[in-house]
């Protein structure tokens, strides 16, 4: 600001001044009262006299109206000025910073002036952190901390744009309000790792690489004042719906391999194994998946590549005796109809070889699966885990991190059946090379989202639905989740004698979830300026399901809840928390103690769980429990491929993995777009306008895949996939986590041997 950096001013003679009249003091000297990020912002206002006025007059309220004229024709002919970096942030710990809103609605300003341009607002019950308090003119004014302006100011979602002060008036008595902010009390204080993580994530927001999201906007800010039944991590805020928790997640000081684990192993811990199917992952994640799984106590890898000349089995085979790698050749099958047990099922057997001749990936997964119990029964293992190549066993538990057995150790002898609840991993962007390094935040399982009792609950009808499943299914033919109506009858009739209902449904843990993704759904269409109805009255439409249940209406209240299931489902999917599978994998124990001979029968083979299991059905939970870190969808080209792998059939149908009814018109309706020379619009605005159900989702990636739309298809991965937008909101309520262990694990196996080698 040349103007403001002149000489300094000559000192008049002392004989010529007269004492009754000061004389007026030159614009420099009152711009060194105000800091450099006020003057920088007393700039951009030089356009709007009036405003300018305003705020000089608030500033410098001992200052004269010439004085202020003076400055003001200052800043109007100084050229820009980028105001000082600002200083790291100092952590908050002190409990006065935290600040609760007690008025409907506070106003925050680029200015400690009410003249000042507005930049948001804050609605009661939120909790902000003040950087410093300051009272001009005898007015109390709060700075919020620089974090917080994340969510407030537009010009933040642009990269490169300089941090903005954000301002709120404490007390209104000036204006005739009461106190608007007040000291918040220590249960509404976030915990710092939540704080941390949230705000991170505004700040990756705020400066988007090129390739991330089209459209990035500051998500809705999040009330600290609403209620959660769920059992809260302790210190975590009301609105902190999950309790697992990730930010407990330490480094084990546990050495990689030797001596500690020699000893491990020739103690009687249980022996593990893992069984996969996979088809088109590349060289190096084959490598990483069977890197960390060998280096976190897993003995024996059964593999089944699918393509049989998969480049990637050779990653597999350099492992060496661990890892037992087998291509899926024509003759592997021809053996496996004749001997395996998937094929030897009362009454399914026409159905099973139907869907292996059709090529269901879920029949495949299943027979190979059915075949590593087999081997893995001969060679003595104790449990058997089925997952993806997309998939990782994890637990955020130190002494677990290296040491799976411990944790199967300490499974109590009558379960037979462990299920993992699985987090979904966030692409943070569409060209993902190395999914288990790159990918390190994942939302979280609804299961950790509801209490104890429900899920106990949960469990119990789970265990009483597969024991009248293993009995009807002798009598009748059902399979791959396409149970018989006489099943789904039982079911019913035994959970309303049991007198459970809809389990789920009759939860508030679940209605406050169901509300809050509801919520976030609206807002993002909104956003993305989709075409939507407005959010409907969730909360209280599942309140009257329930009621209608307790009255004794069960028939009636179900067929209600199936209606309003039906009726979200035709909403635009603006945003879907799950976009992949929810149902967890599970793992089997094949002998009741370690060097005990094996069960006299084999467990049945599925998907996500078995049956005929020797023993009860155990779900993990609780803040610690392990999970399966699930990298759906990890990276835009894997992604595409899946697809084209999903439709290279040219009689695909319905009953497969997805159901591509309407392809041909979605393709038709593209070209048609082309044509039209639509194209041209942004990939979120042309997706924005046509609004599908979370199946039909499915549908457009499929079509986008066959028309070789590669703008919209991108448009669409990031819009769904990356959703840098949706994640800082979602951290703040609990819902998505960062784990960095596979991450940590990866780099010192390979910064200790070079590379991913066979000895782990």
């Amino acid at each position: 600001m040349a103007a403001l950096q002149a000489s300094p001013p000559s000192q008049p003679d002392a004989a010529t001044q007269l004492p009754s009249s000061p004389q007026p003091r030159p614009p420099d000297q009152l711009a060194v009262a105000l800091p450099p990020e006020t003057l920088a912002a007393l700039q951009g206002l030089a356009r709007d006299p009036k405003a300018l006025s305003q705020c000089l007059k608030q500033l410098l309220p001992s200052s004269t109206l010439g004085e202020r004229k003076r400055l003001e024709l200052a800043l109007s002919a100084a050229p820009p000025r980028a105001p000082a970096p600002a200083p790291p942030a100092a952590p908050l710990s002190l409990p006065s910073w935290w600040r609760v809103v007690h008025s409907p609605r506070v106003i925050v300003r680029s200015l400690p002036s009410t003249s000042a341009k507005p930049l948001g607002a804050l609605c009661t019950g939120e909790c902000v952190a003040v950087a410093e308090v300051r009272r001009l003119a005898g007015v109390p004014w709060a700075r919020l901390a620089r974090e917080e302006c994340h969510s407030l100011h537009e010009n933040l979602v642009r990269p490169g744009s300089p941090p903005a002060e954000a301002w709120v008036l404490l007390d209104g008595a000036c204006l005739g309000l009461a106190a608007l902010l007040l000291p918040a009390p220590p249960a509404l204080h976030p915990p710092r790792a939540l704080w941390e993580l949230t705000h991170r994530l505004y700040d990756e927001a705020a400066r988007p690489r090129a390739d991330r999201v089209c459209l990035v906007a500051p998500p809705a800010r999040v009330s600290y004042g609403r209620v959660c039944a769920a059992a809260a991590p302790e210190g975590a805020p009301p609105s902190y719906l999950s309790y697992w928790l990730a930010h407990d997640e330490r480094a084990s000081a546990t050495p990689l391999g030797g001596a500690a684990a020699a000893r491990r192993r020739a103690a009687a811990a249980p022996r593990l194994a893992i069984a996969v199917l996979l088809r088109g992952a590349s060289r190096g994640n084959v490598a990483a998946w069977v890197g960390y799984h060998l280096a976190v106590g897993f003995e024996t890898l059964y593999m089944y590549f699918d393509d049989p000349a998969d480049a990637a089995c050779e990653a597999a085979e350099g492992f060496g005796r661990r890892v037992h790698a087998t291509r899926c050749t024509a003759r592997f099958w021809r053996e496996q109809r004749a001997a395996n047990a998937f094929f030897e099922q009362p009454a399914r057997e026409g159905i099973c070889a139907a869907n292996l001749e059709r090529g269901d990936v879920q029949s495949k997964q299943a027979a190979v699966v059915q075949a590593a119990v087999e081997l893995a029964r001969a060679a003595g293992v104790d449990w058997l885990l089925h997952c993806d190549i997309d998939e990782l066993w994890y637990s955020p538990l130190p002494h677990a991190q290296r040491d799976a057995p411990s944790v199967f150790a300490a499974v109590p002898d009558g379960v037979g059946q462990l299920i993992f609840h699985n987090h979904e991993a966030v692409a943070p962007y569409a060209d993902v090379s190395c999914w288990f390094s790159e990918m390190r935040y994942f939302k979280v399982h609804p299961a950790f989202c509801r209490s104890r009792a429900v899920n106990e609950r949960n469990q119990a009808r789970d265990n009483r639905y597969r024991q009248a499943r293993e009995q009807l299914d002798e009598k009748h033919e059902a399979y791959s989740g396409v149970q018989s109506p006489e099943v789904l009858a039982q079911l019913e009739a035994e959970e309303d004698e049991m007198g459970i209902g809809f389990l789920l449904e009759d939860s508030s843990d679940e209605d406050e979830l169901d509300t809050t993704i509801s919520q976030l759904q609206y807002d993002r269409a909104v956003r993305l300026r989709q075409k939507v109805e407005p959010a409907d009255r969730l909360r209280e439409r599942r309140h009257s399901i329930r009621e209608l249940y307790k009255a004794g209406h069960t028939a009636a209240a179900r067929d209600e809840y199936k209606l309003l299931k039906k009726e979200q489902g035709k909403k635009a999917v603006a945003f879907s928390y799950f976009l992949a599978h929810m149902q967890g994998k599970a793992a089997v124990r094949l002998r009741p103690s370690p060097n005990a001979p094996p069960y006299d029968h084999a467990p049945l083979a599925g998907v996500h769980c078995w049956d005929r299991v020797v023993g009860t059905t155990h779900s993990c939970e609780g803040h610690g429990a392990p999970v399966i870190l699930h990298y759906a969808n990890a990276g835009l080209g894997y992604w595409v491929r899946k697809y084209e792998m999903l439709t290279r059939d040219p009689v695909w149908g319905e009953g497969r993995q997805i159901s591509l009814k309407g392809l041909s018109r979605l393709v038709d309706s593209i070209h048609q777009m082309n044509a039209a020379g639509e194209s041209k619009k942004l990939p979120d605005q042309i997706l924005g306008s046509r609004p599908v159900s979370v199946q039909g989702m499915h549908h457009v990636a499929a079509a986008l895949v066959k028309s070789e739309e590669k703008q919209l298809l991108e448009g669409l991965y990031k819009q769904q996939h990356c959703m840098v937008d949706m994640l800082p909101v979602l951290a703040s309520h609990g819902l998505l986590v960062e784990i960095n262990w596979p991450s940590t694990l990866l780099a010192e196996i390979t910064a200790a041997h070079g590379t991913l080698p066979s000895s782990i």
